[in-house]
């Protein structure tokens, strides 16, 4: 009797006697069995008790390979995988900041920047065109030049010729600064430096106002430039710069001064210096035509405040010190 082997065999065959009680068989089956974890069962083909183990342990051996050549190429692809996503990793947190700020606090120091250069600007502007109106006697250049005549190689605006007299209002000096600030912080504010930063802007008319007080005077600037970075804008709020400059004050005694110029052909200014009210460094100096209200305690560039006017076809002398 005979049975169709389990196997088709190959370049291998094996034969052995099959008898349990045999030592061949059983060293050779405890080697199977240690390899392919089954137990061996004797088959039996023909009466010669042939027994046929077709290709067991040289399967088993060359499926193993084949598992460990698999599972080699899986452990490359999952170390190539994580090596891959480590780069990716390191890559985005290269480039982005360590420290993530709030939104609303990066746009207000962006913003804040240029809201600063702005106050700069205004308060250099402030300072230059009082210090320069106060020379011009209160005028803007325009009617400065055509009311002035040449004195030392300077032009002074006229107060008084003969008994004509014309010295601008405290309304009029107010506009005057006015139209000197704006036009000297024009010339300041040059907004490249951000435009190079990634900034964008949309004009807006300037507007100023300023207010002459005793004491001082404020200028408030009126500048919403609507700035833009990126997905945030912002709009330039009301600016404030208040500077010690007393023009109401000089505005007071230059009006004093003309009043009693007109009142008298000889007039001495030692014997009337209560008329005017000068405060701490102010004094009231002349030069035959000029006069001259300085303020040694107010400087700009180591300049005092001067405000100054001529008087013609009248006599005076004296200065009065505080």
């Amino acid at each position: 009797m005979s049975r169709t082997p389990l196997y088709t065999p190959h370049a291998y065959l094996f034969d052995v006697q099959c008898s349990l009680k045999s030592p061949e068989w059983r060293n050779f089956g405890k080697i199977v069995l240690k390899i392919i974890k089954k137990p061996v069962q004797c088959l039996v083909f023909n009466t010669n008790r042939t027994v046929y183990l077709y290709e067991i342990l040289i399967r088993k051996q060359v499926n193993e390979r084949l598992l460990m050549r698999k599972n080699a190429q899986i452990t490359i692809f999952l170390i190539l995988g994580i090596a891959l996503l480590l780069i990716i990793l390191l890559v985005l947190s290269t480039n982005s900041p360590s420290e993530q700020l709030p939104h609303d606090e990066i746009s207000q120091i962006d913003f804040t920047q240029i809201e600063n250069y702005l106050e700069e600007c205004l308060s250099k502007a402030a300072y230059q065109a009082s210090w320069k109106v106060a020379k011009q006697g209160g005028y803007t250049e325009d009617y400065f030049i055509g009311s002035s005549i040449l004195i030392d190689g300077e032009y002074k605006v006229k107060y008084i010729e003969g008994f004509d007299f014309f010295y601008p209002s405290l309304e009029e000096l107010n506009e005057s600064i006015a139209l000197e600030t704006e036009n000297i912080l024009l010339q300041c504010v040059d907004l490249s430096p951000f435009l190079l930063q990634g900034f964008t802007f949309e004009d807006t008319d300037i507007s100023l106002k300023v207010t002459l007080n005793e004491e001082d005077a404020t200028f408030l600037l009126s500048y919403p430039l609507l700035v833009k970075k990126e997905d945030t804008s912002y709009t330039i709020p009301l600016l404030s710069q208040k500077i010690p400059i007393p023009f109401k004050r000089m505005q007071t005694n230059a009006e004093t001064i003309v009043n009693n110029l007109l009142s008298s052909q000889n007039y001495d200014f030692v014997q009337d210096c209560q008329s005017y009210d000068l405060r701490d460094s102010e004094k009231i100096i002349t030069d035959e035509v000029l006069i001259q209200i300085i303020s040694e305690s107010l400087r700009y560039d180591n300049e005092p405040l001067i405000y100054q006017f001529i008087a013609l076809g009248h006599n005076f002398e004296g200065e009065c010190i505080q």
